[in-house]
């Protein structure tokens, strides 16, 4: 069992050499199906779609978190993966907490959306909200993450 499925996080895929491992099979990796290849790009090469990051301390908070995230249509959707253990420096030392993990999924192009929500409603002083680019992936959900957000109106 690797890492991934240990956790909660299910089988993921890892690459290396231009090969994709699935559950223990070795198969070549073509066209979209490579690192940074098309299903996961938008237009000039960015990132159609990206998971958003979040940590918060209880399953509670991160319930809703989410479900303002959801409602609001800046994310598709929030995995909320519980009984992490935090370790990290803050005011001077090394602390140690048990905490929630949210995966939020949501269009690049929204993402600073997605941290200002979560900057103005997390319980935390600094709350870890960090993004990463979707580069692959199955080009039907990442569809169904960009149908299903909709950026803030700008009623200015």
């Amino acid at each position: 069992m690797n890492w991934a499925a240990r956790v909660g996080l299910g089988t993921l895929r890892v690459r290396c050499c231009e090969r994709v491992h699935v559950q223990g099979r070795r198969a070549s990796a073509t066209g979209a199906a490579r690192m940074g290849g098309g299903v996961g790009e938008g237009a000039a090469g960015s990132a159609a779609a990206s998971v958003v990051y979040v940590t918060i301390g209880s399953r509670e908070a991160a319930a809703e978190l989410a479900r303002g995230l959801v409602e609001g249509k800046l994310v598709a959707c929030v995995n909320i993966v519980p009984g992490i253990e935090s370790m990290y420096w803050w005011e001077g030392k090394v602390q140690t907490d048990h905490e929630v993990l949210m995966m939020c999924k949501t269009r690049t192009d929204m993402v600073q959306d997605v941290v200002a929500h979560v900057d103005a409603h997390h319980p935390y002083d600094l709350a870890e909200c960090i993004a990463v680019p979707v580069t692959d992936g199955s080009a039907r959900y990442i569809e169904w993450v960009r149908d299903s957000t909709q950026p803030p109106r700008n009623d200015t």
